[in-house]
């Protein structure tokens, strides 16, 4: 009888497939780990998409976390993640944040191996997606320490750039636990377009409206290039979101270029490629942040760039002075400076054999060391010292690791096409460049195949049939720290508090009675809590659903 597969879990709140980085990593992930592993996904249901699907030959489990607020839906998360592992058996299970690594440690279920795949911290990010937060202190602190409790506990932690690996090591991160694993980019699907395939038409941002990346920089130094004289096009593939794109909207208007950027929505990854390849220029304009600065930000976007042979102009930070050597692979600017950044693409837009160079070269680098037949490799090492076992044989593609690349002329200056060009001028807010969503999960190109809903876990049924009300061992996403407290210092949660909404809320606590197992663990879940110094006072009272005034001085 021939072995079984070593079964690996995924979890991830996030919508997969979705024009996001981290989707398009989970993508990647799955497309390589599936054929030497049975590989299941837990992710985020969206409208549209099946509950239950095959995509690059991994099962997907979509969990409907309904339309309240971001921590109600990171609780319905939790209790979806807390049954999966109660159904199912694996050997590893690999979450991407907080929102997968604490359901995990929390469900006492710890006969496989964990990974915590750092490409955001939610300690770092939260204040951007949630302004409103930014000075409650009480919940900063729990997260950061439910933060710390999941990169102590996981087996191995990843991280996806060099700054981050010395970020994490300063969180205390033993190095014989941590791993520094880049994306990859498939250079046979993103690559630099032939000749006359489209008219070429100057800038491309492809990327979130995140504060952190830096989209006004680029909206003041486009309107400084335009004043000079140059007539370019400068797209931009984002998501809408609202209390992000509404100030960058008014940047435009206000430097009199709203009729010259197009502000488009994105497009699913496999149908990217050829708007990459209608640019001169790929903008990566990030900010000098925390975020940016301390952790430092995914380079995919960065290598999707290198790999479609643009010209790429970015911010000097150290997370991208990995990728790219100033004026080999790229052009880097003082973040935040757009008379400098106004400079630099003035010079490549105008001068396009330069511009050539670059991306050929960025081209050449990416195929020999960021192609995605390393990061598949990678990770084939990591889950089989993990597993204990000899790395699977993977068959990948020569041409993955560096292919032949081919010089590709870039005739005709920007200037002559930027009008008329594919998508022609586009004076409406967030135009949608397909016909179809920009992630639509009927693509060809995912390789979706539909999977009889009775061969899914458990947990999906049951929360379709409960409207999301699932009853779990633990009833609050607080209920182990709640513990905790109560049993150390005798102070609980707190009534009367006031929810992220800001309605008043009565927070259930107190502890529930367990079997030995749960008992075993909370000892052990206590032992490494308390060892932690500092981490007591950040939990006292504090709870993720209810968060109170902030403390005084």
């Amino acid at each position: 009888m021939q072995d079984e597969k070593p079964r690996i879990l995924i979890v991830a709140f996030e919508v997969v497939p979705s024009p996001t980085g981290a989707s398009a990593t989970i993508g990647d992930l799955l497309r390589g780990m599936s054929p030497v592993f049975e590989v299941d996904l837990l992710s985020v249901h969206a409208p549209g998409m099946a509950h239950v699907q095959k995509y690059f030959g991994a099962r997907v489990f979509r969990v409907p976390v309904g339309k309240g607020t971001f921590l109600a839906r990171a609780e319905k998360f939790r209790r979806a993640v807390i049954r999966q592992l109660e159904s199912t058996p694996y050997d590893v299970v690999h979450y991407f944040s907080l929102w997968g690594a604490y359901p995990v440690i929390e469900s006492g279920v710890r006969e496989f191996k964990t990974v915590y795949h750092v490409e955001s911290l939610e300690s770092l990010d939260l204040k951007y997606h949630y302004p409103e937060l930014r000075h409650d202190r009480r919940l900063s602190r729990t997260i950061q320490a439910r933060e710390s409790m999941g990169l102590e506990m996981s087996d191995k932690v990843v991280a996806v750039t060099g700054t981050g690996y010395k970020y994490l090591l300063e969180l205390g991160v033993e190095e014989d636990r941590l791993a520094l694993i880049r994306p990859g980019v498939d250079p046979t699907l993103f690559k630099p377009g032939s000749e006359g395939t489209f008219n070429r038409s100057g800038i491309v941002y492809a990327g979130s409206m995140a504060p952190w990346q830096g989209i006004s920089t680029a909206l003041f130094a486009y309107a400084k290039v335009h004043n000079m004289g140059s007539d370019f096009s400068f797209r931009l593939y984002s998501p809408t979101v609202q209390r992000w794109a509404e100030p960058l909207l008014g940047i435009a208007e206000q430097e009199l270029i709203r009729s010259k950027v197009e502000f488009c929505q994105p497009v699913s990854r496999e149908k990217l490629p050829p708007y990459l390849q209608e640019a001169v220029v790929g903008l990566a304009p990030l900010t000098r942040t925390d975020r940016n600065q301390l952790l430092g930000c995914s380079p995919l976007r960065l290598l999707e760039y290198m790999a479609s042979g643009l010209a790429i102009v970015t911010s000097r930070l150290p997370s991208n002075e990995e990728i790219i050597d100033d004026n080999k692979q790229g052009i880097f600017f003082t973040p935040g400076e757009p008379g400098e950044l106004a400079d630099k693409l003035k010079w490549l837009l105008d001068d396009q054999e330069a511009a050539t160079r670059l991306g050929l070269d960025a081209r050449k680098r990416l195929c020999k060391d960021f192609n995605i037949g390393r990061f598949w490799e990678a990770w084939l090492k990591l889950y089989s010292e993990l597993l204990e076992i000899s790395k699977p044989a993977l068959e990948i593609p020569a041409e993955f690791f560096g292919a032949d690349v081919k010089s590709v002329e870039k005739k005709g200056h920007p200037s002559d096409h930027s009008k008329g060009t594919r998508h022609g001028s586009n004076k409406d807010v967030m135009k949608n460049p397909d016909d179809n969503l920009p992630w639509d999960i009927n693509d060809p190109g995912f390789e979706v195949v539909e999977l009889d809903v009775d061969s899914g876990p458990s947990v999906i049924g049951e929360i379709l049939e409960t409207e999301g009300s699932t009853k779990s061992s633990n009833d609050s996403f607080e209920s182990v720290f709640e513990e905790l407290d109560a049993e150390v210092v005798g102070n609980g949660p707190q009534d009367g508090a006031i929810n992220p909404a800001g309605e008043p809320g009565t927070l259930e606590h107190g502890p529930e009675e367990g079997d030995g197992e749960s008992n075993n663990r909370k000892s052990r879940l206590k032992s490494r809590y308390y060892a932690k110094e500092g981490l007591l006072d950040t939990l006292l009272g504090t709870d993720l659903d209810s968060h109170g005034e902030d403390d005084e001085e």
